[in-house]
Parts: C-alpha cells; sequence; structure tokens
C-alpha cells in the first residue's frame, strides 16, 4: 500500500527539489504505475512523485475539471508529464486550493486562495521519452501549476497570503459557494517573490519558474575536487539542486567554482555570484577541458554573471580562441 507523505510525517523531505527522470536508467514506468494506483484509491486530482517517496521530475493528472465528484475511482485521465519545464505563464486565476501533503492527522486541511496563471506554454517528454510543446489553460493550469510546485519543493500553502484549516466537506462547501476565478486571460503572469518565511528569495538556492527555460538552453557545470563535472544536457536544475543530488550541503556548495556556456559566452562564478583570484586561477586551469567537453575553440570569457543580468557584477575577461587566452586589454590592444 502507498502511503502519502505530510507535513507531519516529513515536511523537510517534501521540500526537497526533485530531479529529472533519466529515461535510459529510471523505471520510470513503474513510477508511473504507481502514481495511476494512488490516484485510483484516493480522492485527488493530481499527484507528484515526491508525495509518495519517489523525488522524480513527473506530473500525472487524474482530473483535469473542476469537478470534483470526478475525482473517484471510476474516473482517471491518466496524464502524464515527464521532466516539465513552464516556459510562459499569462493571465491571472484565483482558487482555494489544499493538498493531501498538506492534511492533519486530525482531517484538516491547510487551505488559502492561490494565485495562479491562466495559461502557460509548457514543454515536456512522454512515457516514449518524445519530447512536446503544449498549451494548458483554465483549470488545468491550476492543476499543473500545483503539482509542478511540489517538483520545486513548494507547497500550496508557500503561495497563500491567508491560510485557514478546513476538512474536506468544508472545503467542498466553499468550492461550491467561491468556485475557480478567471482574472484575466492574457497578461503575463508572475508569481511574487517569496520564499516559505516570506523574504526574498536567495537566488543561490532557490529557482523562479521562470528561470528553468534558461537552465534548459545552457551547458551548465561545476568544478569540484579538480574535476569539471557538466550537468545532464537539456536538464532545468539549477545547479544548487543538481549539488544536492551528490548530497553537497550549502556551506560546500558556496565554495565551489560554477558556470555555464550559452550563446558564445562562458560564465564563472562562485557564492553570491561574485569572483576573485582563486575563482580567476582555477577557472583558467580547466579551460581546455572545457573547451573540448563543450567542443568549442572560440568564446567570450566572462567572471561574475553577463552585462544584461544586471542583478551582479560582471567582468568580462577576455577571449578564448583556439587554446590561447586574449585579454581584454591586449585585444584593444591589437
Amino acid at each position: 500500500m502507498l502511503n502519502r507523505i505530510t507535513i507531519e510525517d516529513n515536511e523537510e523531505y517534501l521540500r526537497q527539489t526533485s530531479v529529472d527522470v533519466d529515461f535510459k536508467n529510471d523505471d520510470y514506468k513503474k513510477y508511473i504505475d504507481a502514481l495511476s494506483e494512488f490516484c485510483q484509491g484516493n480522492e485527488v486530482y493530481a499527484l507528484a512523485p515526491v508525495q509518495i517517496g519517489i523525488p522524480k521530475r513527473i506530473i500525472y493528472i487524474r482530473n483535469t475539471s473542476s469537478d470534483m465528484t470526478k475525482n473517484n475511482e471510476s474516473y482517471n485521465e491518466g496524464i502524464v508529464y515527464i521532466n516539465p519545464v513552464i516556459k510562459k505563464m499569462y493571465g491571472h486565476t484565483k482558487f482555494l486550493e489544499g493538498c493531501g501533503s498538506c492534511k492533519y492527522t486530525d482531517g484538516n486541511y491547510v487551505v488559502g486562495i492561490v494565485d495562479r496563471p491562466y495559461r502557460i506554454d509548457v514543454e515536456y517528454f512522454d512515457m516514449n521519452a518524445t519530447k512536446h510543446e503544449k498549451t494548458i489553460e483554465g483549470f488545468e493550469s491550476t492543476i499543473f501549476c500545483h503539482e509542478y510546485d511540489h517538483l520545486n519543493g513548494i507547497l500550496h500553502m508557500d503561495r497563500i497570503k491567508e491560510s485557514t484549516k478546513m476538512t474536506l466537506g468544508q472545503m467542498k462547501e466553499f468550492r461550491t459557494n467561491t468556485p475557480y476565478e478567471i482574472i484575466d486571460k492574457d497578461k503575463e503572469f508572475e508569481y511574487e517573490s517569496i520564499n516559505r518565511e516570506g523574504k526574498e528569495m536567495d537566488y543561490r538556492y532557490e529557482t523562479k519558474d521562470e528561470a528553468r527555460s534558461f537552465h534548459q538552453q545552457r551547458k551548465a557545470f561545476i568544478i569540484y575536487n579538480n574535476e569539471v563535472e557538466f550537468l545532464p544536457e537539456g536538464s532545468a536544475m539549477s545547479h544548487y539542486e543538481y549539488c544536492q543530488t551528490k548530497g553537497m550541503e550549502k556551506e560546500e556548495f558556496n565554495k565551489i567554482t560554477r558556470g555555464f556556456y550559452l550563446n558564445g559566452n562562458l560564465i564563472f562564478y562562485k557564492d553570491n555570484f561574485i569572483y576573485d583570484e582563486g575563482l580567476i586561477k582555477e577557472a583558467l586551469a580547466h579551460l581546455d577541458e572545457i573547451a573540448a567537453k563543450l567542443d568549442v575553440k572560440n568564446f567570450e570569457m566572462y567572471f561574475g554573471v553577463l552585462p544584461e543580468q544586471n542583478f551582479a557584477y560582471d567582468n568580462h575577461y577576455g577571449k578564448y580562441e583556439n587554446g590561447k587566452v586574449v585579454r581584454i586589454e591586449e585585444e584593444q590592444e591589437r
């Protein structure tokens, strides 16, 4: 029998960031069977694997409508999204959300009104490892976003401004009297950038949803134990999320050099996007190895971040040309 993890059981487990499915090595069809089995036996709209002890990036949707009477054993749409990424969000909706993982043993759920996008553009893989693009709108978008948050260690109660407790019956009654509300369909949507304590997000460890499509485009790496290690290509994970899969704590993560390659630019940085002589020395020592793994011969080099990302300091160090580093000062003297 499958058991759902709750905030009473192990909130820390639910707060982890789920990792991408590895189609070659993961028994992902077994994961999906487990999700289907749980949904068939419980009154739920959808489920994320981390809720039943499988921290993988899959969304399983059983019911895309707001009709809660369909959340029974005889109804199951069985929609599966593997390694999903939200590319764009539009519109604005409100709905009273609850969650089986935010339920107490006394039968009460943590509930509250949550703001979600009306329409989302997503990328995902199907069970045959084929990549797709899709636009999801209306109530199905709310369901998808709720489960997508689970994949990133976010609970619906993190997005509630004023929460309360209700039984399942009280939730149903409230939703009947105050149904799903569409406020706007077309304006770009963005969640408030707050973390679980209501403070500004710490971008070293937390990732905004809209940043994940950028993560997929770049080729990210870390320098760890004097070796260059690339994140899986096309992964939506942040550096920190990847390092968590290696059992790395924040203190150790803050000390390592990380970076990425994108559009002819190679960027290195450390904790809080700063750089120093130690970072530069370590980066230069691994340039040839990085160039070989990227299979590129020429690129611009930055320490910090790119100029257009103006939330942090940047330093255009120079160029890498066929195995040689040309500093900016040298380039200007040519």
